[in-house]
C-alpha cells in the first residue's frame, strides 16, 4: 500500500514509483479475502432485515456493531484507530480512520471524550475522503409477492412484510464499509512504514472517513446528517474534504463505470396540490363544490409545465396520482388531490416550473370561483399547493470526476463519460454543495437485472467487490495526488 494516511508530512513518489498500489491489504490476501467476505454477509443480512426512512436505526445499530466486532476480531494494529459517532440526523453514522491518531481519544474506551469530538480530534488538519452511502429500504413486499421468489434467492429474502431493499442500498453500504476498511488497514501498515515518497509541502496528513446516511429514498437524510451539530463539529478542522458515492444502475454492463462532470442527477421535487369544496348528495351536486372540472383541467395543463424551458434544462412534469372524492356512487366530491414530480437539471429550474404550477392553479380556482354557473357562491372552492421530498442537484466538480476516471482506467473497468444527467434525484448532492465538491458515479448492475424499486431487482453480490475496490482507489488518488499536479491516464 502507497503511504498516504497519517500525521507525517506527505511525501511526492519517487520518479519510477507506480502511481497506484495493488488494492489488497497489505496485512495479506487473507485480510482482503476477510473483507470481501463481509460485505457480501452485510449485504445479505441488510436485504433480509430492511427498514424503510426514517425508521433505520436497528440497521445503523447492526452495521455498528458487525465493523466493531470484525475490527476487534483481528490483531492489534490491523486497522488504523477507528472513531464512530452515531445517531446524525436520525439513524446516520459516521466513521472515521486514520494512521497516527492518539489512542487516548479512542470513543470506545475514554467515557470523557464523546465520539464527535474524538472524530474531530482525528481529522483536525486532515485532508479527508468522505465515503458515502444509504441506509433505506422501500416499501415494496418481497415477502408475500411470488415474482420475488424467481428474482431473489431465499437465504436473503427479505423478511419484513412490505418492505424490501430494492433500490440496492444494501449492497452500496456494505461495498462501501468494505472499501472504508481496505483504506482502514492501508493506514495501519504505513503508519510505521518507511516512506518512498519526497515531501510535497502542498499536501499534508489525510484520513478517510464514512457517513451511513438515513431517509435518502425521501430526500430527508442527507441535509439532517449535515446539519447535525456533532456532525459540524467533526469536520471543523479539516483541512479539505472530497465526498464520493456511487450508484447502482440496471441495464449497464456489471461493473461499468458513468459519471459526468456538472450535474450527474437531476433536482426534483414532489408537488401536492390538494383542493377543498364541500360534498353534496349525488342526486343534487348543485348543493355542494365539487372540484371535480377543476381536477380535470389542471391535470390536463400541468402536464406540460416546463416545456416552455430550454431544451438545455432537462425539465419534466409528471402526473402520479390525482383523485376527487371517495370511491362511492351516493356523493358528490367535495375534495381533491393531484400529486406530481417535476424535474430539470437545476433546482432554479425546477423552482420555476412550481411557480408555473402554483399560478396555473391559481387561475383555474379563479375561473371556478367566478362562474356565474358556480355551485355554491358562498363556499368557495380552495386549494393548496405544498412541496414533498424536494432534492437539489447532484452536481460533480471536474477534478474528482478526472480522478474517478483514472482510477477506474488503472483498474481495467469499463469507463466512459456521460452526455447527459441521470433522470432521477439523489441527496448526495447536498454533500457535494456543503462541501464544495466531490463527485457521484453509477456503477452497472448488469444488462439484464430488472430496474431499480421493481420487484425482479436484488443488487448483484458479483459487483460488492469491483465497487470496494474502485473507491478505495479513488480515495488514494485523491490523498496522494494534488489535483495541480493530476494528469489523466490514457
Amino acid at each position: 500500500f502507497l503511504y498516504f494516511i497519517g500525521s507525517r508530512p506527505h511525501r511526492r513518489q519517487r520518479r519510477g514509483a507506480p502511481t497506484m498500489a495493488t488494492s489488497q491489504p497489505t496485512a495479506g490476501s487473507s485480510l482482503a479475502d476477510a473483507v470481501d467476505r463481509l460485505a457480501l454477509s452485510i449485504r445479505h443480512e441488510s436485504h433480509r432485515d430492511p427498514r424503510l426512512s426514517g425508521d433505520e436505526q436497528d440497521t445503523a445499530d447492526r452495521l455498528v456493531r458487525t465493523v466493531r466486532a470484525f475490527v476487534a476480531g483481528h490483531a492489534a494494529g490491523a486497522f488504523a484507530p477507528i472513531r464512530y459517532v452515531e445517531r446524525l440526523g436520525g439513524a446516520g453514522v459516521l466513521l472515521a480512520a486514520a494512521s497516527g491518531a492518539a489512542k487516548a481519544v479512542e470513543n470506545e474506551t475514554d467515557e470523557e471524550v464523546d465520539a464527535a469530538t474524538a472524530a474531530g480530534e482525528l481529522l483536525a488538519g486532515r485532508r479527508v475522503v468522505l465515503l458515502r452511502a444509504e441506509l433505506d429500504g422501500l416499501p415494496i413486499d418481497e415477502v408475500a409477492d411470488p415474482a420475488a421468489a424467481a428474482a431473489v434467492p431465499q437465504a436473503h429474502r427479505s423478511r419484513v412484510p412490505g418492505v424490501s431493499m430494492k433500490c440496492g442500498h444494501d449492497g452500496h453500504h456494505a461495498s462501501m464499509i468494505a472499501a472504508f476498511l481496505r483504506l482502514a488497514a492501508a493506514a495501519a501498515a504505513a503508519a510505521d512504514a518507511p516512506s518512498s515518497l519526497d515531501e510535497d509541502p502542498q499536501l499534508g496528513p489525510a484520513a478517510v472517513a464514512l457517513v451511513l446516511q438515513p431517509a435518502e429514498e425521501t430526500g430527508l437524510g442527507a441535509r439532517r446528517v449535515v446539519a447535525d451539530e456533532r456532525f459540524l463539529r467533526a469536520f471543523a478542522r479539516v483541512k479539505d474534504v472530497t465526498p464520493i458515492s456511487y450508484h447502482n444502475v440496471p441495464g449497464l454492463p456489471l461493473g461499468a463505470v458513468r459519471t459526468r462532470v456538472g450535474t450527474f442527477a437531476k433536482a426534483s421535487t414532489g408537488v401536492l396540490i390538494t383542493l377543498a369544496g364541500r360534498t353534496a348528495h349525488a342526486a343534487t351536486p348543485e348543493h355542494g363544490v365539487s372540484p371535480a372540472s377543476v381536477v380535470a383541467k389542471a391535470v390536463l395543463q400541468l402536464g406540460t409545465v416546463g416545456c416552455e424551458l430550454p431544451e438545455s434544462a432537462g425539465s419534466l412534469s409528471t402526473i402520479t396520482h390525482f383523485s376527487v372524492g371517495e370511491p362511492t356512487f351516493g356523493v358528490a366530491p367535495g375534495d381533491g388531490r393531484i400529486h406530481m414530480t417535476m424535474r430539470a437539471d437545476r433546482w432554479d429550474d425546477v423552482a420555476a416550473m412550481v411557480r408555473d404550477t402554483e399560478r396555473t392553479v391559481e387561475a383555474l380556482t379563479a375561473a371556478f370561483n367566478d362562474s356565474p354557473n358556480a355551485q355554491h357562491p358562498a363556499v368557495p372552492l380552495r386549494t393548496a399547493v405544498e412541496l414533498r421530498e424536494d432534492f437539489r442537484e447532484t452536481a460533480n466538480d471536474a477534478a474528482t470526476v478526472d480522478v474517478v476516471e483514472a482510477a477506474a482506467r488503472r483498474l481495467g473497468m469499463d469507463f466512459e463519460r456521460m452526455p447527459l444527467p441521470m433522470s432521477w434525484s439523489e441527496d448526495f448532492g447536498v454533500f457535494c454543495a456543503h462541501f464544495g465538491k466531490g463527485a457521484m458515479v453509477a456503477l452497472g448492475s448488469g444488462e439484464k437485472m430488472p430496474g431499480l424499486h421493481t420487484i425482479g431487482y436484488d443488487y448483484p453480490d458479483e459487483l460488492l467487490a469491483p465497487a470496494a475496490a474502485l473507491f478505495e482507489a479513488v480515495a488514494r488518488r485523491l490523498l496522494t495526488l494534488s489535483t495541480s499536479s493530476f494528469q489523466r491516464e490514457p
